[in-house]
C-alpha cells in the first residue's frame, strides 16, 4: 500500500534536525544518557544503571507519584501518571 506523504513529516524531516535552537519544538534538549548521569550523584547513577525495564504499575511508579504528591499536598491515591498528554485528557474525559 503507498500511502501519500504526510506533508508535515516531510518538513519536519527536511528542516527541524539541523537548528540549533527550536522553540516550536515538544521535547527538552538533545542531552547524551552520559550527560545526564553526570549531574547524578554516585548512589543515583547506580541505580539508574541497574534499573531493570520492565512494565510499572498503571497508574505509575510508586515513587514518583509519591514525590509529585508531596509537591502538590495531595494524596498519593489522587496522582495518576501518563505517558501523555492525549491519554491525560482520555482520563479526564472519563472522570
Amino acid at each position: 500500500m503507498q500511502l501519500k506523504p504526510f506533508l508535515l513529516d516531510v518538513w519536519l524531516d527536511q528542516y527541524e534536525h539541523n537548528i540549533d535552537f527550536n522553540l516550536a519544538a515538544s521535547t527538552g534538549p538533545n542531552w547524551t544518557v552520559n550527560e545526564i548521569l553526570a549531574l547524578a550523584d554516585d548512589e543515583t547513577r547506580h541505580r539508574f544503571l541497574n534499573h531493570k525495564l520492565v512494565y510499572s504499575h498503571p497508574a505509575g511508579a510508586d515513587s514518583l507519584r509519591e514525590a509529585i504528591a508531596e509537591m502538590q499536598p495531595v494524596p498519593v491515591e489522587a496522582v495518576l501518571i501518563v505517558t501523555g498528554s492525549s491519554e491525560a485528557i482520555v482520563a479526564l474525559m472519563w472522570l
